[in-house]
């Protein structure tokens, strides 16, 4: 009996040792740099593991001039920040923020009697709120950056040189494309039977959008398959393409919907790049405009994807006239169009690729908001995820993307007669 127990006993010892060897195998440790306005800090650290990167808590108290208090009993700890609470349960992937709950995709973990909670959650919608600024997580320079406050507004001088009011919406601590200009560049009178699409290019300038562990910047992949589309739809099917911008420059998200309003465009499309909390999220998806999203996860995208308007310099009071007029605008003709092309492109890009089950769904993008004409979002792929990252910094990838965008939007306006080009090559 004695024997059965200390050979139970000298398993259990094994067990953790390998346990313990396993955990330390899958966990880097290094010292990550983090620019905080214009100040820079060092030897802040980063815990990498398999499927997360962690950064103290005693950090981010540091970093966002926090107030932390750990109870190790219960494994609480909470966070004090400009009057909003946070509260994190170690080893779990729950925590409140102001008394609401919300779910890490990742839990929060407790290595060497320190609290750690992953770097991603820095970079969230409820955090960027929390902290009155906007995080960033560079992966390819270990750097994370904090923003206050929004820099100085770049202008549109690279794609219109002059700049007056876009509208009857006035500008507000952003830069206006002029109406007037918009003319003289993209005439709005259109040839009879030629189809005139809006490509949008996502983010630009100061906005880079996501950033994958290599550090592919979402601004770039998004203006290349773009531009790649454009040359496509040209070449391919006659039709006249405008994009919103052809540099690298930052553009307000609800002049991007008002530039294909003014050139009476039959077609918005606004290309992006995905990004989650989560490295195992991957696919392709499509998403036309609703106030309601079709789930919590199409509504984190529209939230990421909104984070630009903290750019924009706009009053609150402002945004929320401006939401007004763009609501307006909006009719169920142009959503129920959206969707059926939505779908076709789905259907598409499943028949001709690898990707499984690519997604339609629905949330409440800015940029979409106040199109005048059947709008879409698509994003071409999750540069969180490396597999995906790796295919879009790949040329042939991003043109046979561009490909099956382009002959997606050809069959849909071949089924609604509005083609007037051959059969798809």
């Amino acid at each position: 009996m004695q024997m059965k127990k200390k050979n139970t006993y000298l398993l259990f010892s094994l067990f953790l040792f390998l346990f313990s060897t396993r955990l330390n195998a899958e966990i880097v440790e290094k010292k990550i740099k983090v620019v905080l306005d214009e100040k820079t800090l060092t030897g802040i650290k980063l815990i990498t593991g398999e499927e997360a990167d962690y950064i103290s808590l005693d950090d981010v108290k540091k970093i966002y001039d926090a107030k932390v208090h750990w109870y190790p009993v219960s494994g609480k700890v909470t966070l004090n920040l400009n009057g909003s609470k946070v509260e994190f349960l170690v080893e779990t992937k729950r925590i409140l923020v102001n008394g609401i709950q919300r779910k890490l995709d990742d839990p929060i973990k407790l290595i060497n009697d320190e609290v750690f909670i992953p770097i991603n959650l820095l970079e969230g919608p409820s955090w960027q709120k929390i902290t009155a600024g906007r995080t960033s997580w560079d992966w390819s320079k270990d750097t994370l950056t904090f923003t206050r406050k929004p820099p100085p507004s770049v202008t549109t001088e690279q794609l219109f040189p002059q700049t007056t009011d876009l509208s009857s919406i006035p500008a507000v601590g952003v830069s206006s494309i002029s109406l007037s200009k918009i003319e003289q560049v993209f005439p709005t009178e259109k040839k009879k039977n030629i189809l005139r699409i809006v490509i949008d290019p996502g983010h630009g300038g100061k906005d880079p959008g996501a950033i994958g562990r290599r550090g592919t910047k979402e601004k770039e992949i998004n203006l290349i398959v773009a531009k790649e589309l454009a040359n496509i739809l040209r070449g391919n099917y006659g039709y006249e393409v405008i994009l919103t911008r052809k540099d690298d420059i930052f553009l307000p998200l609800y002049d991007r919907a008002e530039i294909a309003n003014r050139v009476n465009a039959d077609l918005f499309v606004s290309i992006h790049c995905n990004a989650s909390r989560s490295r195992k999220l991957n696919g392709f998806e499509v998403y036309f405009l609703s106030e309601k999203a079709t789930d919590s996860e199409a509504e984190e995208v529209a939230l990421r994807e909104n984070a630009a308007l903290a750019l924009e310099e706009i009053p609150s009071w402002k945004q929320k006239e401006i939401e007004k007029i763009l609501y307006s605008m909006e009719t169920n003709v142009f959503l129920n169009q959206s969707s059926e092309l939505a779908g076709l492109l789905a259907q598409h890009i499943e028949k001709k690729t690898e990707i499984i089950n690519p997604r339609v769904r629905q949330a409440s993008f800015s940029v979409l908001r106040g199109a005048r004409m059947p709008a879409i979002l698509v994003e071409v792929g999750f540069l969180t995820y490396r597999n995906e990252e790796t295919k879009l910094r790949s040329q042939k990838y991003r043109k046979q993307i561009a490909k099956y965008l382009a002959e997606s939007i050809y069959q849909y306006y071949q089924k609604n007669n509005n083609s007037k080009k051959a059969s798809i090559q």
